[in-house]
C-alpha cells in the first residue's frame, strides 16, 4: 500500500529543480511547481501524517509519544537535507496540503513566500542550550547577590535554610540565562526562547543567523564559557532551515466564518472591493468606542474592547482570505481554497535586519 504523500516544505523553484533533478535531495519527494515556487512533499510517517501522530502523543501514552518522537526526527533530517539546495521555508507540524492543491496554495501567498525566501536565503537557525552543574553552582556563585541573600538564612532552621538556598538558586539560574540571552540576542538577527528541558537549564534558545553572525554568535559563547569552564554545558545545535522564524501554516477558512466576518463588518462574501474591509473595521471600531455612546452608563462600555477585538480578527480574516482569491483568480486559478500564511515566535526583526553587534 503506498503512503499518503505529506506537505513538507516550500522552496524557490530553480533550487528545489536541482534536488529534483538527482543534486543530493532526498529520495522519495514529490514536487508541485507553480511559477517560481515548488511545494514539497514527502512520505507521511503513518495514515494519519504527523499531524495524527502529534494528536496522539497529545492524549497520552508512551508509545504514541515515542512514534511522534520519531516523526519529528525524521522530519528535522528531511528539512536538514532540503537546505543542500537552498533557502527553505518549512511546513508547520500538523499543516495539511494535499498534492494537487499546492499550484492554487502557492499561487495564492506567492508574494508572502517569494519575500521570505529572499530574506532567508543565507540564514538558518541554530538551538543554544545552556546548563550548569547544579550540585557545584552554590559553591561557584557563593557571592552572588541571590545566593549570599540566601546564606543568611542560615540561623532561621534547616527547612528555611533550604528553602531561602533553593529560591536563591532559581533566581540566579533566572539572572544568568536572562543576560545570556540578552546577549546572544545582540549578534542573531533574531531569538525565539524555548522551555527548559531539565532544572539544569539557564538558557534553552533558538538563533537565528548567517554565517558572520554563527561566527559572532560562536564568540560569545566562548566567553559565556569561560565564565565557569568545568561547570557550564554549552550546546550548539544546527543548523537547520528556521522553522521557528517562518513556519509555512495551511489556512482553509470555512465558508461560513467568511460570511459571518463579512457580516460583522457590513460587508459581503466574496468581498466585491478588498480594499473596503480597513475602512470597514476603523467603522466597527469607531462603533464600540464609548465616545460613541455618550448617553450610555460607563458601566456597560466593558465589552467594547471585546467588540474592537473581534472586529479586528475579522477584519484580519477577510484581507488574508480576500487578497488570496484574488490572488489566485489573477494566477488563472480556481477562486476558492487554501492559502499558505508565514507563522513566526521570533523575538527580534521579522525579517533579517543584516545588522547586528560585534
Amino acid at each position: 500500500m503506498t503512503r499518503p504523500m505529506e506537505f513538507v516544505a516550500v522552496m524557490g523553484a530553480d533550487d528545489a529543480g536541482r534536488l529534483e533533478a538527482g543534486g543530493g535531495g532526498p529520495s522519495e519527494l514529490a514536487f508541485s511547481r507553480r511559477g517560481p515556487l515548488t511545494a514539497i512533499f514527502a512520505p507521511a510517517p503513518s495514515v494519519g501524517g504527523l499531524r495524527g501522530l502529534l494528536g496522539a502523543a497529545a492524549r497520552g501514552g508512551a508509545t504514541a509519544r515515542k512514534a511522534a518522537g520519531a516523526a519529528l526526527v525524521a522530519r528535522q533530517k528531511l528539512l536538514e537535507a532540503l537546505m543542500r539546495g537552498g533557502a527553505v521555508l518549512p511546513a508547520a507540524p500538523g499543516a495539511r496540503l494535499a498534492p494537487g492543491e499546492a499550484r492554487g496554495a502557492l499561487a495564492a501567498s506567492a508574494d508572502a513566500l517569494r519575500e521570505a525566501l529572499a530574506r532567508l536565503t543565507g540564514f538558518a537557525q541554530h538551538q543554544v542550550r545552556i546548563s550548569w552543574d547544579a550540585p557545584q553552582a552554590l559553591a561557584r556563585f557563593r557571592d552572588a547577590p541571590e545566593i549570599a541573600a540566601a546564606t543568611t538564612r542560615a540561623g532561621d532552621g534547616r527547612q528555611a535554610f533550604a528553602r531561602a538556598l533553593a529560591q536563591g538558586a532559581a533566581a540566579l539560574r533566572a539572572r544568568l540565562g536572562a543576560g545570556f540571552a540578552a546577549d546572544l540576542a545582540g549578534v542573531a538577527e533574531a531569538t525565539a526562547m524555548l522551555p527548559p528541558e531539565d532544572e539544569a537549564d539557564l538558557l534553552n534558545l533558538v538563533a537565528l543567523t548567517d554565517a558572520p553572525g554563527l561566527a559572532l554568535l560562536e564568540r560569545r559563547l566562548e566567553a559565556i564559557d569561560a565564565i565557569w569552564p568545568e561547570g557550564l554545558r554549552i550546546r550548539l545545535i544546527g543548523p537547520s532551515p528556521a522553522i521557528t522564524f517562518a513556519a509555512v501554516a495551511v489556512e482553509r477558512p470555512d465558508a461560513a466564518d467568511l460570511d459571518a466576518a463579512a457580516r460583522s463588518l457590513g460587508l459581503a462574501w466574496p468581498l466585491e472591493e478588498p480594499g473596503r474591509v480597513s475602512a470597514a473595521f476603523r467603522r466597527a471600531a469607531a462603533a464600540a468606542h464609548p465616545d460613541a455612546h455618550p448617553d450610555t452608563p460607563p458601566g456597560a462600555h466593558s465589552g467594547a474592547g471585546e467588540a474592537v477585538a473581534q472586529a479586528r480578527a475579522a477584519a484580519a480574516l477577510l484581507a488574508a482570505a480576500g487578497a488570496a482569491r484574488a490572488a489566485r483568480l489573477a494566477a488563472g486559478e480556481a477562486p476558492e481554497g487554501p492559502f499558505l500564511t508565514l507563522r513566526s515566535d521570533a523575538e527580534g526583526p521579522a525579517a533579517p535586519s543584516r545588522a547586528r553587534a560585534a
